[in-house]
């Protein structure tokens, strides 16, 4: 059972795994419903006084513009959100150099490693 403590005890650890501060900007493209979303959209910028950007319905050209305007510094999200941003900027450049990491797991994609 998650229990308040394990769930901010998870997010402390996160943050400390991946040295994030209050100067980051979280990007957040998964719904606030999703565990995702909540704890490492709101939870995790809460408890150390970071900004959160958030996506009512992810799309590759508003997340690329948000990434840009707001100059996030990390994202997490599912793969197929890194394939379709990675395409777009193929089309459209744009500057994320602010962006540290984008974190995912793992997704295999038939069409793209040839198996």
């Amino acid at each position: 059972m998650l229990t308040h403590n394990n769930i901010l005890a998870s997010e402390r650890a996160y943050c400390a795994r991946l040295n994030l501060t209050w100067q980051d900007v979280f990007m957040m493209p998964a719904p606030l419903g999703h565990a995702t979303g909540f704890l490492h959209g709101v939870t995790a910028p809460f408890l150390i006084g970071a900004r959160s950007v958030l996506l009512d319905i992810f799309t590759p050209d508003a997340c690329l513009a948000l990434l840009e305007q707001q100059r996030c510094t990390c994202m997490l999200g599912a793969t197929p959100f890194v394939y379709d941003l990675l395409n777009l900027l193929e089309k459209q450049p744009a500057d994320l150099s602010a962006l540290r990491f984008f974190l995912c797991g793992r997704y295999h994609n038939p069409q793209k490693s040839g198996t």
